[in-house]
């Protein structure tokens, strides 16, 4: 019997230095990591840390209990105002999930009859160095959140208020229509969290999916990669009230209601589950899902028009010159050294010129897109870019000092569209233009990471790869061009139509059957450790047991 007592004595020790270890201890979705106190506490010391321009300075209310803080922007002209700071132990990066969830208030005002907003923003993460000149000069503009008022406008924000490129429908402006806009509570409030994955963010108000953003991949996470929560006013009087604010472990927003506009998932054909030759995508305008949305990239005037059977669009720019771009990504086709493409597509232009983008380096925006820029039409100029860019390349025919090239024999059809393609092996893109003989002629050969310039300068390298997109480049005012069937094909359809450059696949070799040796270090050597343990003891109980 004392044997026994022995052992389970032993056992209860195991379990208790099982418990001491943390081997259960770890957080689970929807456990709170920290309960935001705005009066600050160990972990949370809320201050103002940046004021530019103008000259006001900010007043901050907090209730007894620190759950409710209400900030205003006093001063008689706009400004930069921050207040907050980083949430200490905490950092963003993949395999981290987090949720930070509040209610919301951001003041409105009547402007002669229609409500009209004073606009805040809500970030969440901060830089290491929180040093005020630091903080003044650059940390501010590794900022991410939320910008606008949930009623009036809104949109994706960095930095001192600047409009993200959302991933879905935002593009960067406003969103001003109603149907996307919130409804506040009786006491101006709506809910707001912010779920942050690895690096990407989503928005939700009021349970409502807003946008999300990669913008810790463009290069923030290095810089601002702790978690913290911090509010940014801008207009004289602009006041936002944040309360109950709480930080959990992964993402707790449940059964969230999706816009019309959003569909989850991208109707784009598996990559390595297909042939030279098979249809990976069909350009869709009418879509803004995960997939692909086309969407402005400019805050610039211009207007698109989709016609109903959605392979087709008009772009213009109704404003003065400048650049001006429309399109997307298409998620899913990542473009490496050994990925093969081929996109084609119409074009129809105006009086001047217009871009195809076709590709874009990975993790920036369509404005720094790969494209070529002419009018498509017999007898004249077009050139190659890289954004808004004339670059050096391989060009078939001789090339004048302004970067563009003069085609002589280029067809367009009874509508007047032109027929282009574009092959795509690696990084190399080979551009060909149907002409007036039925045949496919080679343009140019572009190096897609050389972003030398006509004149010699470069622009900057890209060593991050690139994804393929389907977009488009304006810059004159008045300028109008029109788009339609445009598509993706695995391969060299052109160049390789029988896929000889494919690579050579190798039969791997046969899985063995023998069981991996479970590892031995850290928690895992002690889990085992234990279980061993434990079913030695238990052995030896049911042993007792037996001689007795």
């Amino acid at each position: 019997m004392k044997k026994i007592l022995s052992a389970i004595l032993s056992l209860t020790m195991i379990l208790a230095l099982v418990a001491a270890m943390g081997i259960s201890a770890s957080a689970k979705d929807g456990d709170v990591l920290y309960e935001v106190n705005f009066k600050g506490d160990d972990k949370y010391a809320p201050a103002d840390f940046c004021v530019l321009k103008g000259d006001g300075t900010l007043a901050t209310t907090v209730s007894d209990d620190g759950k409710s803080a209400t900030i205003t922007y006093v001063g008689t002209a706009a400004g930069r105002a921050f207040w907050g700071g980083a949430i200490k132990g905490f950092t963003y990066g993949e395999g981290k999930q987090y949720t930070i969830a509040m209610k919301m208030a951001i003041a409105t005002y009547d402007n002669n009859g229609t409500l009209a907003s004073n606009n805040a923003g809500v970030f969440i993460n901060m830089p290491e160095n929180t040093e005020a000149q630091y903080l003044l000069d650059l940390g501010y503009k590794s900022l991410v959140g939320y910008y606008g008022c949930p009623n009036v406008r809104h949109v994706m924000s960095y930095g001192a208020g600047g409009k993200a490129i959302g991933t879905l429908y935002y593009g960067d402006a406003y969103v001003t229509d109603a149907k996307y806009l919130s409804t506040v509570d009786a006491e101006g409030f709506v809910d707001i969290a912010f779920v942050v994955d690895g690096a990407n963010v989503k928005v939700f108000i009021n349970n409502v999916y807003i946008d999300e953003y990669d913008a810790f991949n463009t290069g923030l996470l290095d810089v601002a990669g702790n978690l913290g929560l911090s509010v940014y006013l801008y207009n004289p009087n602009a006041a936002i009230t944040l309360k109950d604010a709480v930080v959990y472990e992964g993402n707790t927003v449940k059964n969230p209601t999706y816009p019309d506009y959003y569909v989850e998932g991208a109707s784009v054909t598996n990559y390595e589950t297909a042939k030279t030759g098979d249809l990976l995508f069909t350009a869709d305008f009418s879509r803004n899902d995960t997939g692909f949305s086309a969407r402005p990239v400019s805050s610039n005037a211009n207007k698109y028009t989709i016609t109903e059977d959605k392979g087709y669009v008009k772009f213009e720019n109704i404003g003065g010159d400048a650049a001006l771009y429309y399109g997307g990504i298409v998620e899913g086709l990542e473009i490496t050294p050994e990925t093969r493409y081929t996109t084609e597509w119409k074009v129809k232009t105006g009086a001047k010129n217009s871009g195809l983008c076709f590709a874009v380096p990975t993790l920036h925006p369509l404005n720094n897109s790969i494209n070529v820029y002419g009018q498509f039409i017999a007898g004249k100029k077009f050139a190659s870019q890289h954004g808004a860019n004339k670059i050096t390349n391989d060009i078939v025919s001789e090339i004048g000092s302004d970067g563009y090239v003069l085609v002589s024999d280029i067809a367009n059809d009874a509508d007047g569209y032109a027929s282009f393609r574009v092959e795509m092996h690696g990084y190399t893109a080979t551009v060909y233009y149907l002409n007036t003989e039925g045949q496919w002629v080679k343009y140019n050969v572009i190096d897609m990471t050389n972003t030398t310039k006509i004149d010699g300068s470069v622009t900057y390298p890209h060593e991050t790869g690139f994804q393929v997109c389907v977009g488009f480049y304006l810059y004159n005012k008045g300028m109008s061009a029109e788009y339609k069937d445009i598509n993706i094909y695995k391969g060299l359809i052109i160049s390789d139509p029988e896929g000889k450059l494919d690579p050579v696949v190798t039969e791997p070799a046969p899985e063995t059957t023998e069981p991996e040796t479970p590892p031995t270090t850290g928690d895992s050597a002690l889990v085992f450790a234990v279980i061993a343990a434990i079913s030695v003891l238990g052995v030896a109980v049911v042993a007792k047991r037996k001689e007795n």
